[in-house]
């Protein structure tokens, strides 16, 4: 959940912004506090890579960057052709950005640093655990930090 502060008549009004996966595999926005509950805004638009919907993306696990300007989460796909994809979503959700994509494995978690431009990615795929490291700068590049079971980490809260 982020802190959005709004402004109105000078005073000061705060209102926190949840982020959450629908019954139907999208991800949704709401907010709430001090009398400023909104309807939930869809800031994702599942889409099929074939004729049917097996291969429809469904989001999974969306968390907000610490600076609350990005909401990351895995699209994953089923079908013929597997697949699972890390997206960076604006938070106005008009900018969608593929950050990692891979045939082989399955998310797990993931979670942002603490500058809000790198995401920790465990993954698992036929040979274990993996934890990489996801640059949001440099889409379709991660870096492995380790492999093995079981794997376990925080971000420092002061950054790099």
């Amino acid at each position: 959940v982020a802190e959005v502060v709004e402004v109105e008549s000078g005073l000061a009004k705060e209102t926190s912004r949840l982020v959450y996966v629908g019954g139907d595999g999208d991800v949704y926005e709401a907010g709430y506090g001090d009398g400023n509950e909104s309807e939930p805004r869809r800031l994702t638009w599942g889409w099929s890579e074939g004729e049917d919907d097996d291969g429809r993306l469904q989001y999974v696990w969306p968390s907000y960057s610490p600076d609350g300007s990005h909401v990351a989460c895995f699209g994953v796909g089923a079908g013929e052709s597997a697949h699972a994809g890390l997206y960076a979503v604006a938070e106005d959700g008009v900018a969608m950005h593929e950050i990692w994509r891979m045939y082989e494995a399955v998310p797990i978690c993931e979670s942002w640093s603490s500058d809000s431009r790198h995401i920790a990615l465990l993954l698992q795929n036929d040979r274990g655990l993996a934890l990489k490291i996801a640059d949001i700068a440099s889409p379709g590049k991660t870096r492995k930090l380790d492999g093995g079971a079981p794997l376990f980490w925080s971000w420092s809260p002061a950054g790099p």
